[in-house]
């Protein structure tokens, strides 16, 4: 595997990491669920692995930048806010300002970023062979 490949290989599985996080928050507080990452389209992945790229190259980046983030990428696909979310009118209830959020909605950023930030700190290796049913030196050795 390429420095290249070992980067991009990284990226996915943080965000993966952190999109599955996401989607056992949804599903514990009963909402619409994302799709698996396996079956999310091609854009909405990529969507995801650019928000683990813009908190490495932004790591000062709060839940707020990431919110406003979000909606722009939304905004930019054709999304609207709607009180229910409905994927085939492409309504969010999230599509409003940071600050009035609800809760658990800012709670979603600040998840995200928990996550990432210290998977962005792993070596590439390490990651990387966890991902692959490999454990880490540090980890055998314990």
């Amino acid at each position: 595997m390429t420095a290249s490949e070992e980067f991009q290989a990284k990226y996915v599985l943080i965000a993966k990491t952190a999109h599955s996080a996401n989607r056992t928050l949804q599903e514990l507080l009963l909402e619409w669920l994302s799709p698996e990452w396996e079956f999310l389209d091609e854009c909405a992945q990529e969507s995801r692995i650019d928000a683990v790229i813009f908190v490495e190259a932004n790591p000062g980046a709060t839940p707020e930048d990431m919110h406003k983030r979000w909606l722009r990428a939304q905004s930019e696909q054709g999304w609207t806010y709607g009180e229910i979310y409905d994927l085939s009118h492409m309504k969010h209830p999230d599509m409003i300002p940071f600050e009035h959020l609800p809760v658990m909605a800012e709670f979603k950023s600040k998840l995200f970023l928990s996550i990432v930030r210290p998977l962005l700190q792993r070596e590439l290796h390490s990651l990387i062979q966890s991902d692959q049913g490999v454990a880490p030196e540090d980890v055998r050795s314990a």
